[in-house]
């Protein structure tokens, strides 16, 4: 999908019985406002689940491009080895539209047990698989940011798997904007996930790591139990319902766990009212693994863990989640080539050069002159500060929309960067791996 030429998009309506490469249509799983999903069958006889974009939909070819980077976006992530995701294992285009082929799980998605906890054998197994996998996509700098029933798959062996990356959960959508696998009429409803930070436009920027993640799977879970939504007025139909329940959400105001105690276990009261309060910087929790571990159970990978990409010797910075995922940057050779050990940061603009450009095209989020990663002259330690000295004002000036390292703000004093750390940079974040 990266290396083909565009195509303009021709409406294509494939119907079961047809092929799509060399997968042959089963049956339709559902249907959104610009994408299909299909049950497929490739040559061998296996079983997948085929996703097109309906992208002669989109009328904006500025609006199609944005499209087609998240849905490369959501194939990429999805490539991660793990039992608890989805995993992506082909992409392709047809008329010029685009698709991925990925896993099928046959259980459909939990969007079926809402308020039936009893059809879920065993609640804290499926609380722990889904926090499992969340905990792996945060170790590797992804964040999955739409966590909601519909988007936990369940597998034949009883298990979950977390599915749909990148396309959904852009927090500064308009309240009545479709996404692009939803009907309109669900979109008041996915908002009801959303962190009150992420909802907030003056913060939201600062708010893209696990906390974020962990309000929806607190909010889901409470779901899951009482079949409702966990503050007034518990179901959203309207946009005045919406704006009503993000008001009480930013205020903590927790009557739906007063009211609907008695449908929750016990061992979930506290762990649900600690996953969506609304001081995400203090009370709410902060990593996947105190929940893991709140549950009774050890975290799925080790937090102290080596990363699998440390491979060599060369310290390098990748980015896990932005316009060019993946895009890696040699911090060695850029020094070398620099002759020096500073290097700046900042997003690619014409009227600034760093050594370091993040492409940024969909928000603003990132300063021109957003960061510097030096080398400590005495542990050759690398260390990423907040802000760059501005020449001409003779002065050091902090970015706009601040730094964060492993979800805590880095300042002008900085912070040593190590192999597996995450760092945040408005809607882009960043990883240092070892090549």
């Amino acid at each position: 999908m990266k290396n083909e030429e565009y195509v303009a998009p021709k409406r294509f309506y494939p119907q079961p019985g047809d092929r799509i490469d060399k997968y042959r249509l089963i049956s339709v799983l559902g249907e959104g406002s610009f994408g299909i999903v299909y049950k497929v069958q490739d040559e061998g006889g296996k079983v997948f689940a085929l996703k097109m974009l309906k992208l002669w939909e989109i009328a904006y070819e500025k609006e199609r491009q944005l499209l087609l980077k998240r849905f490369q976006r959501e194939f990429d992530i999805a490539g991660i080895e793990s039992k608890y995701i989805v995993k992506s294992h082909a992409c392709g285009r047809i008329k010029g539209n685009p698709f991925i082929i990925i896993e099928y799980c046959e259980g459909g998605s939990l969007a079926a047990c809402v308020g039936q906890p009893n059809r879920i054998p065993d609640m804290n197994k499926l609380g722990f698989e889904v926090l499992a996998g969340l905990h792996e996509l945060h170790q590797k700098g992804f964040f999955h940011r739409d966590i909601k029933p519909h988007n936990v798959l369940l597998h034949a062996d009883g298990g979950v798997k977390l599915s749909d990356f990148g396309i959904a959960g852009h927090k500064n959508s308009r309240l009545t904007e479709r996404n692009i696998f939803g009907k309109v009429e669900h979109i008041f409803g996915t908002w009801a996930y959303i962190a009150p930070e992420q909802a907030n436009n003056k913060i939201s920027f600062k708010a893209l790591d696990a906390v974020a993640d962990i309000y929806s799977f607190g909010v889901m879970m409470f779901e899951l139990f009482t079949g409702r939504y966990p503050f007034p007025p518990y179901k959203i139909e309207s946009e005045k319902d919406l704006l009503e329940y993000l008001e009480n959400a930013k205020k903590g105001n927790y009557v739906g766990l007063e009211l609907y105690r008695n449908h929750i276990y016990d061992a979930w009261l506290p762990i649900i009212r600690k996953c969506i309060e609304p001081d995400y910087q203090h009370k709410r929790f902060k990593t996947v693994a105190d929940i893991i571990r709140q549950l009774g159970y050890r975290p799925a990978v080790p937090q102290e863990a080596p990363p699998a990409e440390t491979i060599g010797s060369k310290p390098a910075i990748q980015v896990t989640y932005g316009e060019e995922l993946n895009q890696l940057f040699d911090l060695t050779l850029l020094a070398d080539k620099k002759q020096g050990s500073l290097l700046t940061i900042g997003r690619k603009d014409p009227s600034v050069i760093n050594d370091i450009e993040i492409a940024e095209v969909e928000t603003r989020y990132i300063s021109r002159r957003h960061a510097i990663i030096e080398k400590n002259g005495s542990s050759k330690a690398w260390v990423i500060k907040d802000g760059q000295f501005h020449s001409d004002r003779k002065e050091w000036v902090p970015s706009l929309n601040g730094l964060y390292l492993n979800g805590q703000q880095v300042n002008q004093d900085g912070r040593e960067i190590k192999p597996g750390d995450v760092i945040t940079m408005g809607d882009t974040t960043l990883r240092m791996i070892m090549i």
